[in-house]
């Protein structure tokens, strides 16, 4: 394994760990980060503001490609930049979302 997937092995993992605690305690659900990338539709509220959050963390805060997050989530680069998009928006309007990207950040 190369350095700089080493660096972002340890970003990814310090990421979804914050981001599945915060988010448990936002809304009062437990998540774990080994359910935070299973089911593609209808997933619980915790689970979409922890998975949303914490691709949106890795990409805006940490400079992380879409294409990096995609391979680590199983997810298609596409459906990555829908939940980025999603987590941009509703951080602003959405009260649990706020709550939850407020509390990561003083977390990180």
């Amino acid at each position: 394994m190369s350095e700089s997937s080493l660096y972002h092995n340890r970003i990814f993992s310090k990421v979804e760990t914050v981001c599945c605690k915060c988010a448990s305690r936002t809304t009062g659900n437990k998540v774990d980060v080994t359910e935070m990338y299973i089911g593609k539709t209808k997933t619980s509220l915790v689970v979409s503001v922890a998975r949303s959050l914490a691709l949106m963390i890795m990409h805006d805060t940490y400079g992380i490609t879409y294409r990096k997050i995609a391979r680590r989530a199983n997810m298609s680069e596409k459906a990555v930049m829908k939940s980025v998009a999603k987590a941009r928006i509703y951080r602003f309007s959405d009260p649990v979302y706020n709550r939850a990207y407020e509390l990561i950040m003083t977390e990180l």
